[in-house]
């Protein structure tokens, strides 16, 4: 059996105003969207990250990243 690895996209810079809904048409099953990276979850892809969360296309995940004296987190979105 063959497994595929998971595909991670990076939207954080990229502020094109569909990017996060065509992102997850390109993105299969499992795949990471990370639209945040910071001490809390915001920024201009919360809003369809959450949306899309509410209609079960996507699963939100927060992973704490090691940076010298602060704490930060990346905020995934996961394709259902």
């Amino acid at each position: 059996m063959e497994v595929k690895a998971k595909t991670t996209f990076d939207i954080r810079t990229d502020l094109s105003p569909n990017v996060f809904k065509d992102t997850l048409r390109t993105a299969r099953k499992g795949d990471w969207i990370i639209y945040h990276a910071g001490i809390t979850a915001n920024g201009p892809h919360c809003k369809d990250a959450m949306k899309l969360a509410l209609l079960d296309k996507v699963a939100l995940v927060q992973r704490r990243v090691a940076t010298k004296g602060e704490i930060r987190f990346e905020y995934i979105a996961e394709k259902q």
